[in-house]
């Protein structure tokens, strides 16, 4: 009784030195996690306290744990045990094109406020280098 009361401090204040409900991966959590993992032992594998979704004092308890790219997993516990979790990560596709469209339309204007034509040897593709450009 004693090991596992000293386990379970030594887990707590680490996880009091971190931010509330941040791991370094969402992923890598999602793919660590077995269903009836007790509560205890996510705190120690997160070394963080989740973020609680749920009432205070409720049950079951929804805790979520977010990574820097906001990648989230939801936990449900039941009597602190893990019963079911879920991995939600942003859509990134849509995100990527609207920024590729932004650089596109600032490199035109950038051309255009300059008054000069693009540079030819930039349209190249790269396999090609200048010294293998067709001559005329």
């Amino acid at each position: 009784a004693l090991l596992h009361f000293t386990r379970m401090m030594n887990t707590l204040k680490n996880a009091a030195n971190r931010p509330l409900g941040f791991v370094p991966s969402a992923v890598m959590l999602n793919a660590r996690l077995d269903k009836g993992m007790t509560l205890l032992h996510v705190v120690a594998m997160t070394k963080s306290l989740g973020k609680l979704v749920s009432a205070k004092d409720q049950q079951p308890e929804v805790l979520e744990w977010k990574d820097a790219s906001d990648s989230v997993v939801t936990l449900t516990f039941v009597v602190g045990k893990l019963q079911q979790w879920e991995l939600v990560r942003p859509v990134q596709g849509d995100m990527q094109d609207d920024m590729q469209a932004d650089v596109q339309k600032e490199v035109q204007v950038d051309v255009a406020a300059l008054g000069q034509a693009p540079n030819p040897s930039l349209n190249q593709s790269p396999s090609q280098s200048p010294s293998q450009s067709p001559s005329p």
